[in-house]
């Protein structure tokens, strides 16, 4: 097996034990073991347990960006390109488990080495959905509006559905409830 696909199966083995443990009760001798490697050849493609974690995290996001990517640069009406982004975000969210633990409260100060991780990501929505919404208002879509501020608006409110949908296991509940979710924000923001 070659440097990048013993990294790879570290990678895909860590996701899966962290995933299934979360971050606290896995240890590096259990990925070791589990990929089959000594813990010292985790170590030598991994500096620590936080930059593993940190790079599934980041392997999570990474499938959420191409996707949300691919959306934004589509060529449905920005609508429905708005509520596609959405509903896929959470969709795409509701698989990333190991994301899901770095919203837990009682973990959250020990996992502040993520947090750049998931600022990143909240920069790249930032952008994607600033166009999106551009896009709209180029179009007499949506209302004059302040792209940047309204992008982070929309982020702060699916970030706060994170905590209900992931943690409290309701996301099979609700998500008939984001297409009621995306009426109301499309009320404010679109040209009547």
């Amino acid at each position: 097996m070659g440097v990048d696909e013993t990294r790879k199966n570290i990678l895909e083995v860590a996701s899966k034990i962290f995933g299934k443990y979360g971050y606290k009760r896995t240890t590096i001798g259990e990925i070791a073991s589990s990929a089959h490697k000594a813990k010292g050849s985790v170590y030598y493609y991994f500096v620590s347990k936080e930059d593993l974690f940190k790079e599934v995290v980041g392997k999570e996001l990474n499938v959420l960006k191409v996707e949300l990517s691919r959306i934004s640069e589509g060529k449905e009406d920005p609508i429905n390109k708005l509520k596609n982004y959405l509903v896929t975000r959470m969709r795409l969210l509701s698989n990333a488990v190991n994301y899901h633990e770095t919203l837990k409260s009682n973990i959250l100060d020990q996992l502040d080495f993520v947090e750049d991780v998931k600022n990143e990501f909240y920069r790249y929505e930032a952008v994607l959905l600033s166009g999106i919404l551009k896009e709209g208002v180029e179009n007499n879509v949506f209302k004059p509006i302040d792209y940047k501020m309204a992008s982070e608006v929309i982020i702060m409110v699916t970030k706060g559905l994170e905590m209900p949908f992931f943690l409290q296991n309701k996301y099979k509940e609700l998500e008939t409830r984001s297409e009621e979710l995306f009426n109301i924000l499309m009320t404010g923001m679109t040209v009547k």
